[in-house]
């Protein structure tokens, strides 16, 4: 298991958000509002499902060194334990 830094984290959250929105975002329907998106940030691929165990696990199955992100369509962060606010809305 490789162990990341606090930065390498960081630079996973920003280049996952960056590569969402310029690869994956223009692709989604409304369809895939509230699916989990789970991406390569090295590759650009990704896989939607509603099970975000099964989207990482089909990435991890392509890519098992990759660098993975994910986030829910339709917001523009992954999740919050906190509930979801409609600031971080972004309506397919």
């Amino acid at each position: 298991m490789v162990t990341r830094t606090k930065e390498d984290l960081e630079e996973v959250g920003r280049l996952g958000k960056e590569t969402y929105f310029r690869l994956v975002r223009p692709h989604l329907t409304k369809d895939d509002e509230y699916k989990h998106v789970v991406l390569d940030i090295d590759t650009g691929e990704y896989e939607i499902d509603k099970d975000d165990y099964a989207a990482a696990m089909r990435m991890r199955d392509r890519n098992p060194t990759g660098r993975l992100f994910g986030i829910i369509a339709g917001y523009t962060i992954g999740g919050s334990f906190c509930g979801m606010s409609d600031k971080y809305r972004d309506p397919l």
